[in-house]
């Protein structure tokens, strides 16, 4: 089991997505998650439906490998509490609207004072400051205001947000690589710093070629649905017996692959065709054809052909499908673990695997407050202590 970050303590107020979605990459590292939540509702998400057993789906996708600690931030005791946890910790995130972890005494600036080697991780729709600081942000607004829904459907239609929630996920994983790069750094300077991570930011940052294009142009990407702006044929067709391929003819040896798999050999040389440029300059006569073509046979005659010609390809699985793959389990990206309320939890497994090495266990995403005793006798916390903070429902 890899230990990469098994020195490093996290102590993680963040609920929701964004913020649980950088400390489950970084718990999946070997990093010690500390979440904190409210006593009696917890994370929000605990209560998002479908439930199987109590639990929710939705928490039990985003939470393995922590532990709970239920402490009332808005009680002066629990923020004496929450000083104590922060004062050992090596890495601090929240996500909360700017200010509102100072009214808990709990910014990073407070922090710094007792633990000034500490790396603070602030998530946000736009960040600390700036005209937009105050505004409510989720995923579907940073997706409107970064530009990625205007990319999204099919050009004549309606934009349509990526069905992932993109900009939580992205805010997430930009989070967890500004932690680690902070915790190397500090290993030769000593010192900590504050992280100021912004979902819009974040999708303008992913935007890559996409923006390249209005730079070059001066001109927006218009909407392409699943075909490619530059580059033919790219996109979904649909088979003899109604499924959906994808094809990713994305250079001229694909091209040429493709129609000799297709037994259209004379496409290859086509003139209008020929070459990367002409099938783009001539896509409204190329893509009629391929759909055409791609109609003629069913998915898994397809599948065979295309494999047989090493063409980039793929049936549009569902969810399920998608999960149940062969590659999947020879990837280990479904894992379990033995939740006490819900019993075995499937998860999908970590990403970031060492060749060599086993895939790491997991711990099941914890109960509400599960961990506060084990985590405050860690600290120095008595028993009689302990007991008093629960009597005056500071902890859970």
């Amino acid at each position: 089991m890899t230990t990469s970050l098994g020195r490093v303590r996290i102590v993680d107020f963040s609920r929701v997505l964004s913020g649980p979605y950088a400390t489950l990459i970084l718990g999946d590292l070997g990093a010690d998650i500390i979440k904190v939540e409210e006593p009696g509702e917890g994370d929000a998400t605990r209560e998002n439906r479908p439930l199987v057993n109590g639990q929710s789906h939705y928490f039990l996708s985003l939470n393995r490998n922590k532990r709970s600690v239920g402490l009332n931030l808005k009680s002066a005791e629990g923020q004496d509490v929450a000083r104590k946890l922060v004062a050992r910790a090596d890495v601090v995130i929240e996500n909360y609207r700017p200010g509102k972890m100072a009214s808990f005494g709990l910014d990073y600036a407070s922090v710094a004072k007792v633990n000034p080697r500490v790396i603070y991780c602030s998530i946000t729709g736009f960040g600390q400051d700036g005209p937009l600081a105050m505004t409510p942000a989720y995923n579907d607004v940073v997706q409107g205001l970064s530009g990625v829904m205007s990319l999204n459907g099919e050009p004549d239609g309606m934009p349509v947000k990526v069905g992932i929630p993109i900009g939580d996920l992205a805010a997430g994983m930009f989070a967890a690589m500004g932690i680690l790069a902070a915790l190397y750094e500090r290993e030769a300077s000593g010192n900590g710093k504050h992280l100021d991570i912004s979902m819009l930011d974040c999708l303008l940052g992913m935007l890559g070629y996409s923006a390249g294009w209005y730079f070059a142009t001066g001109k927006s990407p218009h909407r392409v649905g699943s075909r490619h702006h530059s580059i033919a044929p790219v996109g979904v067709f649909r088979t003899l017996d109604g499924k959906d391929l994808i094809l990713a003819v994305f250079i001229t040896k694909f091209w040429r692959r493709f129609c000799e798999a297709a037994g259209r050999k004379q496409l290859a040389s086509d003139p209008r065709f020929v070459s990367a440029q002409a099938r783009v300059e001539n896509s409204s006569e190329l893509y009629p054809i391929i759909e055409k073509v791609v109609a003629s046979k069913p998915l898994s005659e397809w599948l065979k052909l295309l494999a047989k010609g090493d063409v980039p390809h793929a049936p549009v699985l569902s969810i399920g499908e998608a999960l149940e793959q062969d590659y999947v389990r020879h990837r280990h990206m479904v894992i379990e673990a033995k939740h006490p309320a819900y019993g075995p939890v499937k998860m999908v497994g970590p990403v970031i695997k060492y060749r060599g090495e086993a895939p790491p266990s997991s711990t099941a995403p914890p109960m509400l407050g599960e961990h506060t005793a084990e985590v405050l006798r860690s600290y120095g916390f008595s028993e009689s202590e302990i007991g008093r903070l629960h009597d005056m429902g500071v902890i859970s």
